[in-house]
């Protein structure tokens, strides 16, 4: 490697790093501000915002089989890792209780 492509490698790096973790508290925010609060939201930060911005979430309404069906479309369609039953559930549990249509479950 020359000195030039080194140096270039070691700004874009520089530049990177210095511009990270703002960008990761930016995105803590947004996800703690745009999520209701309730049981089963850590999960959902942790399965769900790790790729869409919350507002995608937030800015649905569902039935939780249409959640369920959303979630088996991101694993075999999107490259969403697997989900344990137990996260499956907890997720679906928060969706239904903040993210359904008004009425009868």
């Amino acid at each position: 490697m020359t000195a030039k492509k080194i140096f270039l490698a070691t700004l874009l790096l520089g530049l990177f790093v210095a511009f990270l973790p703002s960008g990761f508290q930016d995105a803590q925010a947004r996800t703690t501000q745009d999520l209701k609060p309730g049981e089963g939201m850590k999960v959902v930060e942790t399965h769900c915002v790790a790729c869409h911005d919350a507002g995608l979430i937030t800015g649905a309404e569902m039935t939780r089989v249409q959640w369920n069906q959303l979630i088996d479309e991101m694993i075999d369609l999107q490259g969403m890792g697997t989900l344990t039953e137990k996260d499956r559930k907890i997720i679906l549990d928060y969706l239904e209780k903040t993210q359904s249509p008004p009425g009868p479950r």
